[in-house]
């Protein structure tokens, strides 16, 4: 067997053993987190929003990033994060992500509107219209079968 010949059969048993040891070091290891939901899944542009995460892995979430340049967000309790988007940034939509104990998780869309926000209140009660203004973003959830969330506003005829 020439050295070159030798060479080879010595990288590719180094190679074989790094592999073997990253499959055995992974195997130990705890899945990246996923995320399922993201409430709300938007803000306005030059805001800060609390954000929560929902989904698997996610109590071991340390940090969040967002493709928003310039965009920052700190932890502020277990599976929540307040994020702030400068007024600089484009709207439109951009991939949040989770960094946990495992890795990276797969990102999610987030919305980043010029459009005044409204968040649905918690503890809302069944059949209680919430009063909006016009041109507003909506986040909204339903928790239970039928609920229904109901919204109203003023507008005048011809109004765009």
């Amino acid at each position: 067997m020439s050295t070159s010949d030798m060479r080879k059969v010595a990288n590719a048993l180094a190679y074989c053993h790094l592999m073997i040891l990253t499959l055995t070091l992974r195997a130990g290891a705890e899945s990246p987190p996923v995320i399922a939901t993201v409430f709300p899944a938007g803000m306005t542009l030059g805001t800060s929003v609390d954000v929560e995460l929902f989904g698997s892995g996610i109590e071991s979430v340390s940090s969040i990033g967002l493709s928003v340049p310039g965009s920052m967000s700190e932890r502020i309790a277990p599976k929540k994060f307040r994020v702030t988007v400068p007024v600089s940034a484009r709207p439109g939509l951009y991939d949040l992500w989770a960094f946990g104990h495992g890795g990276l998780s797969a990102p999610v869309r987030f919305m980043v509107s010029r459009r005044q926000g409204f968040l649905e209140p918690s503890g809302d009660r069944a059949g209680s219209a919430k009063k909006i203004s016009l041109d507003v973003s909506i986040d909204g959830r339903i928790f239970a079968a039928g609920e229904i969330d109901r919204y109203v506003f003023e507008a005048r005829q011809g109004q765009h």
